[in-house]
């Protein structure tokens, strides 16, 4: 089996893994849940704190809550405009020895032992290299050959894929 396609990045789909990413770890997941703990108190406690805890506490709730995903965007924005792999389009190629990467000239190829698992977060799949760095699809790019893609990587990683 063989799946190909090409992906041109966008912005938003680089958001779409930053804030998975981040979000939907352990620590992510006790960051955010601090965030609306501290809103909560803050909205609680308002009238036996002074205006200064209240507000620190608003601060912090917004640090994790508001501020942590802006500064995501404006990440993604970056490393969609500075990197120049994601100038041109990529071709992907999938089968059952790995995974081929090829733009222009350069050809990169990873076995599926290289790879570490594979995460669907709605809008983009993610092959994870590395814990923190991998490789997004976005799920328009596989277009209908989405059920033979989710098949073939599905036999050869770990994780989780909508079929």
């Amino acid at each position: 089996m063989k799946v190909e396609f090409n992906v041109k990045l966008t912005r938003k789909e680089m958001f779409s893994f930053l804030i998975n990413n981040t979000y939907r770890k352990p620590m992510g997941v006790i960051m955010f849940l601090f965030g609306i703990g501290c809103f909560v108190v803050a909205g609680i406690t308002c009238k036996q704190m002074g205006l200064q805890s209240t507000l620190l506490l608003i601060l912090l709730g917004s640090i994790y809550t508001i501020i942590q995903p802006i500064m995501l965007w404006k990440s993604a924005g970056r490393q969609i405009a500075k990197n120049p792999v994601y100038k041109d389009e990529l071709s992907y190629r999938f089968d059952d020895k790995g995974i081929t990467v090829s733009q222009g000239e350069n050809v990169t190829s990873k076995g599926w032992d290289e790879c570490y698992k594979v995460a669907d977060y709605g809008k983009v799949v993610v092959i994870y290299i590395t814990v923190n760095n991998g490789i997004i699809l976005p799920k328009a790019a596989i277009g209908e050959q989405y059920g033979e893609f989710a098949k073939l990587v599905g036999a050869h990683l770990p994780g989780r894929l909508k079929h």
